[in-house]
This record gives C-alpha cells, sequence and structure tokens, in this order.
C-alpha cells in the first residue's frame, strides 16, 4: 500500500508542481518543487469565530534540507513573483508533515504580501 501511495504522489507531483524560492534572511533555495493549495481555517477568539486563509506549498521534505524546517517568517517566492510569508494562526504549526512517513511538508503562509 506504501509503494501505492508513493507512487501515486510521485505522478502528481511530476504534472502539478512548479517551482518556488524558499528564504530565510539572505539564505535562500532556489527550484524546490512545490504543490500549491489554497485553504482556510475558523478559529475563535473568545466568543467570536475569526477565520483565517491561507495558501500551502507541499514541498517534499528532503527538498528542504535539514537547515530549512519551515519557520514562521520565512518567504516563499512563486514563478509569478508573489511572495508568501510563512505563518499560521497560533496554535497552529507553520507546517505538518503528510505522506508516507512525513515524507512531505505541508507549509502554512499568507500572501502574496
Amino acid at each position: 500500500m506504501a509503494e501505492a501511495v508513493e507512487k501515486l504522489a510521485g505522478d502528481f507531483a511530476a504534472h502539478a508542481n512548479t517551482p518556488v524560492t524558499y528564504m530565510r534572511g539572505g539564505d535562500t533555495i532556489a527550484n524546490v518543487d512545490a504543490t500549491i493549495t489554497r485553504g482556510g481555517c475558523e478559529i475563535l477568539d473568545g466568543e467570536v469565530p475569526i477565520t483565517h486563509e491561507f495558501v500551502d506549498f507541499i514541498v517534499a521534505a528532503a527538498s528542504m534540507g535539514a537547515a530549512f524546517i519551515p519557520a514562521r517568517g520565512d518567504r516563499i517566492t512563486d514563478q509569478t513573483g508573489a511572495m508568501y510569508e510563512v505563518t499560521a494562526p497560533a496554535p497552529m504549526n507553520v507546517y505538518d508533515r503528510i505522506g508516507p512517513a512525513g515524507t512531505m511538508l505541508k507549509i502554512h503562509t499568507k500572501g502574496p504580501i
């Protein structure tokens, strides 16, 4: 089953990915293959629901390297030059590990900024 999921993920990536640039300060990783999705969530602030909309970038964890675990404030630039800030509403983490054995990262951003 894991092999089938991995093959499906690879096939999907081959057709849906676009290269992006991941930035932290002066450090960058260019040509990271990413699948771009849109999502949202609703969080209660006391008794008032607040809707948050975000753009997610799904990337292979291996393409980021150990030095680039997503962190709040990092930036991602897509092919059009639009820039997104890595962030998520508290108490959410700015990324989730997904896929077989957590080999993919779903990075939450806002933007374009």
